[in-house]
């Protein structure tokens, strides 16, 4: 339902500092999995921002995507493999990391 960019495994993303647009780094989508918010549990936040309630939660997407947002509502997890561009102050290396997208 929300995500226009109709990614699949295997596409290489470029990933974005939201605030300044500098590309920080490049992944490779390794697996997508499909779950309905109602259905998230504690595991499915690992690596993400934890909310201090689900009612926190859905109102932070709903500042994104609108009041269609609710327990029925279907997100995809991206599997990331990424590589992180080199800078002054590390070096370049690797990460697994995991995004939720609104479908």
């Amino acid at each position: 339902m929300f995500d226009d960019k109709d990614l699949e495994i295997g596409d290489v993303v470029q990933l974005v500092n939201a605030d300044d647009g500098t590309v920080f780094g490049i992944a490779k989508i390794t697996d997508i999995s499909k779950k309905q918010l109602g259905n998230i549990t504690a595991d499915d936040f690992i690596g993400h921002e934890n909310y201090k309630s689900i009612d926190k939660m859905y109102n932070v997407y709903r500042d994104f995507y609108g009041d269609r947002v609710d327990k029925n509502t279907e997100v995809k997890n991206h599997s990331l493999q990424a590589r992180f561009k080199q800078t002054k102050f590390s070096r370049g290396f690797f990460f697994d990391q995991f995004s939720f997208v609104m479908t």
